[in-house]
């Protein structure tokens, strides 16, 4: 886990966290919801915790295109197996049943038989995670749950089940402002709630005092207390925002110098654009492709490895393990991306879709980069397969998920043979996951459908 410098102003969230440390080192784990702002501090604070322990700290992250289900809970096994770690060597069973997050373990072999159930894959995970703790206590940060596929959401729900009564500490951090009424991250609170093993942290804004030690410490400099003043009113104490005020400051030429830019977007323009030209456009490359990003990947897009060598020193990003690199924060990325030209941001989306494709890349973020770059049917088309992986892996909810985006995708009134079966199988996946009411509109839907091209036979399987 990559080092932090030390924290300011989080004595209290520092505090809880230990505490939980201290119950797990007892066996009593948790887990806990990191909950705050985009730029409030959630990751650094987690890091900053969780090194402290002492205890084997792994790291994994969702992603803001979908992607193969369980993504964050592989990453963390990956993570393992990359230390040396070994997963259910003695447990053949379990292990076959791990595979359908980790392939890596049953190299070259296609799967027979049903798809495994969400239980036996739980079952999996949870001898996995308690394997992993067995020679010591483990903690675990599971990082931009805002973006996390429904299956893995489900699985931090049982593996709290299973940290209670382990040397586990679980950290998932999301951020509080990306709640919708309708996500997934809602129902996990519920259910935790409900299991009464609900443990949330809201990390909370500096005040004006934590805020001026934080810009004296990126100016390296003492600033007045005009500037810590309207630094604090404008940046509303985010720590990530008063960063990136300070280092544009420092690029315009002096700490003292106003106006101050408006946004952190544009506290983050002012440094990319005092970059290389090269430079720029590499991390335009980068922020199409995503938060976390390899450097063959962009050398490939952009016909060359100009600016690569240059992108690790202009402190936006960094190194993020196995050869790949990530943007400092989202928010980086988000700036970056959205400074875009739309026709670049489309052209480049379909350059990455199509070495993506070449790849056998995860469909879900095949499908996210073909709709990205405006076409329809091809992203139509990678949700449906999708569907397909989230089924094989037991992952009902993204499966029926990626169902009806694809369905979103055809007109209107549609009576396309693509269009019927996908309702079937909208069907029969929200069926598993146990949503009556989702399958038998679905199945009418289809059914209806049936009847007016004549497929009675099929009509009648579909409505049974």
């Amino acid at each position: 886990m990559a080092a932090v410098p030390e924290l300011i102003g989080r004595e209290r969230e520092l505090a809880r966290l230990a505490e939980l440390a201290a119950a797990a080192k007892a066996g009593r784990g948790a887990l806990l919801l990191l909950a705050g702002e985009a730029g409030a501090g959630k990751t650094a604070l987690a890091r900053s915790a969780l090194a402290a322990t002492g205890f084997r700290t792994l790291e994994a992250a969702a992603t803001e295109m979908p992607g193969a289900p369980y993504r964050p809970i592989a990453g963390v096994l990956r993570a393992y197996r990359r230390e040396g770690g070994m997963l259910l060597r003695d447990q053949p069973g379990l292990q076959a049943d791990l595979a359908c997050l980790l392939p890596e373990l049953a190299p070259g072999q296609r799967p027979h038989g049903p798809p495994p159930t969400p239980d036996s894959v739980f079952e999996a995970v949870a001898a996995a995670f308690r394997e992993m703790s067995a020679a010591g206590p483990l903690a675990v940060l599971f990082d931009d749950l805002h973006w996390s596929d429904e299956a893995t959401l489900d699985l931090l729900r049982l593996l709290a089940e299973v940290a209670e009564r382990s040397p586990i500490v679980l950290v998932g951090a999301y951020r509080s402002d990306a709640m919708t009424r309708a996500h997934p991250m809602r129902r996990l609170r519920t259910e935790l709630r409900r299991a009464g093993s609900l443990q949330e942290l809201v990390v909370e804004p500096l005040g004006p005092a934590d805020t001026g030690r934080l810009l004296e410490r990126v100016l390296a400099a003492p600033a007045a207390p005009d500037l810590v003043a309207a630094v604090h009113d404008r940046t509303e104490g985010l720590p990530f925002f008063v960063e990136e005020l300070a280092a544009a400051l420092k690029v315009a030429g002096g700490e003292s110098r106003l106006p101050l830019p408006e946004s952190v977007r544009d506290a983050i323009l002012v440094r990319v654009n005092a970059l290389p030209d090269e430079v720029r456009r590499a991390l335009g490359v980068a922020a199409v492709v995503g938060q976390r990003f390899e450097p063959g990947l962009l050398a490939e897009l952009q016909g060359g490895d100009a600016g690569l060598d240059r992108l690790a020193d202009c402190g936006l990003v960094l190194e993020a393990g196995e050869g790949g690199w990530a943007f400092r924060h989202a928010l980086v990325r988000e700036a970056i991306y959205t400074d875009l030209s739309w026709s670049r941001r489309r052209a480049l989306h379909r350059a990455v879709a199509s070495h993506l494709e070449q790849v056998h890349a995860p469909a879900g973020t095949i499908a996210g980069h073909w709709l990205a770059a405006g076409e329809r049917e091809r992203g139509r088309e990678a949700l449906l397969r999708a569907a397909d992986a989230a089924r094989a892996a037991g992952a009902y909810r993204d499966a029926a998920s990626a169902l009806s985006r694809a369905l979103d995708l055809w007109p209107p009134g549609t009576e396309a043979p693509g269009r019927l079966e996908a309702l079937e199988r909208l069907g029969d996946a929200a069926e598993l996951f146990g949503d009556a009411v989702v399958a038998a509109r679905a199945w009418a839907e289809a059914a209806e459908g049936l009847d007016a091209t004549g497929q009675t036979r099929r009509q009648a399987a579909v409505q049974r």
